[in-house]
């Protein structure tokens, strides 16, 4: 016979049992672990970048999950007005696997209590922490003209330190642009500290995450004047984020080359797919080299207060090396006539110009998307200054039907086998050009 007393019961027997296992399933959860010593926040000025970072004042909470952070989620508030921001998903990087951290608008108005982070992941016990206080942090300036020379796979860096300035550290760091995050930002291959009165640093052949850097590769190299929390000679030996109280972070694009002794050339930040340049104090006639990567053309202009444009050099051992010049004429670019010869300085004249176009580089079909290649123009100035310009990589220029393709394979033969008499002659192009232009 059937236990009536039993079949009343049941359901709530049913609903203790379930909840005697969810208390036991909690119990048996494994918690989350933040590493001793690893809980960090700090200021960021950083620089516009094609590296995946959001430019402006920024305010960055980290720390390292024991094992690896991949599927936490990070989420900070801030407990005085209640504000929280995320939560976001957490990118182990090939440095530290397991590092975690999240970046938010600083603002003056939350920065006197510590802030709050929770970490979070399923089937784990959440964790929360407080971060170090950033009321004393500082708004850092950007550190420029980055340069380097020497070995393309283990080269010399050299930067300027911000005017003014006294940074405790310098943290340096190489992000690879071929190995993107889900984050949509570029995984850090290499991290580095040295003292803040420092402006020079040889990469290693070895990075420290055990990699290394390859013949035509997509880098972007970070420069960052660091304040830190506590004696520098404990930053200097662990770079640990949680010492960093402050710092700014400029980036700057680098294709590396096998070769062992390349002169020093100054480096791009590249945003929007445009060469953007910062180099400070040059002299008057002194020949400034830029490294940009490979393009069918160039757009090449000086910033708004930079002296004029007196000279071009080109590299050798592109296609031909010949190179078409077009000058502005104040509403559009048109054909000089004249052939620009790699490896040989052309003299503008009058002054100089404020902007003109390089065409006839190379063509799509000549450039591998999978492995990059750098190319070197020299330029000189009217006087000393900065240069503070862009040089814009852009496409061929197209030309449609048969008869313009077949005219412009006639000019480009005829051009081609002009007397080199008439090439040098070039170089010697005196015409009265049109004035450059405040850009």
């Amino acid at each position: 016979m059937i236990n009536k007393r039993f079949l009343r019961s049941a359901p709530s027997a049913s609903i203790a049992l379930a909840l005697i296992l969810g208390l036991a399933s909690a119990a048996q959860a494994t918690p989350i672990v933040v590493s001793n010593g690893s809980v960090g926040m700090f200021r960021e000025i950083r620089g516009a970048n094609n590296a995946g970072f959001s430019a402006g004042d920024r305010l960055q909470l980290s720390a390292n999950i024991v094992g690896s952070s991949q599927g936490v989620s990070i989420t900070s508030s801030y407990p005085p007005t209640s504000f929280s921001s995320g939560p976001f998903a957490c990118q182990p990087l090939a440095i530290n696997a397991g590092f975690c951290s999240m970046v938010t608008s600083y603002s003056s108005s939350r920065v006197a209590q510590p802030w709050t982070m929770t970490f979070s992941r399923p089937g784990e016990v959440s964790v929360a922490v407080s971060a170090p206080s950033v009321a004393t942090a500082s708004a850092l300036p950007l550190a420029t003209n980055l340069a380097v020379s020497g070995s393309g796979l283990a080269p010399t860096i050299s930067w300027k330190s911000p005017a003014g300035s006294t940074p405790d550290a310098v943290r340096i760091a190489v992000y690879d642009r071929s190995r993107m995050l889900s984050s949509g930002s570029a995984d850090q291959v290499h991290l580095a500290a040295i003292e803040g009165s420092l402006s020079t640093y040889k990469l290693p052949a070895v990075l420290s995450s055990g990699q290394a850097l390859r013949p035509g590769g997509d880098y972007v190299i970070s420069i960052s004047p660091t304040d830190v929390r506590g004696a520098t000679s404990d930053y200097l030996a662990n770079q640990l984020t949680s010492q960093v109280l402050s710092r700014s972070s400029a980036f700057f694009n680098y294709i590396p080359n096998a070769a062992s002794n390349n002169p020093l050339r100054y480096l791009p930040t590249v945003v929007n797919g445009i060469n953007q340049f910062d180099v400070e104090g040059l002299a008057a006639a002194a020949q400034v080299s830029l490294e940009v990567g490979l393009s069918p053309r160039y757009q090449i202009k000086k910033g708004n207060t930079d002296p004029n444009i007196t000279s071009v050099l080109l590299p050798t051992g592109v296609n031909d090396s010949l190179y078409d010049l077009y000058l502005w004429s104040g509403t559009t670019y048109f054909d000089s006539g004249i052939d620009l010869v790699g490896g040989q300085r052309f003299n503008f004249s009058g002054g100089g110009v404020g902007q003109f176009e390089i065409r006839g580089v190379a063509s799509s079909n000549d450039i591998d998307a999978r492995t990059m290649q750098a190319f070197d123009i020299g330029l000189t100035f009217e006087q000393a200054g900065n240069f503070t310009g862009s040089i814009t990589p852009l496409a061929e220029v197209p030309v449609v039907g048969t008869l313009p393709l077949l005219i412009v394979g006639m000019v480009s033969m005829a051009r081609r086998l002009r007397p080199l008499a008439v090439r040098w002659s070039a170089n010697q192009y005196t015409a009265n050009l049109v004035p450059a232009k405040t850009l």
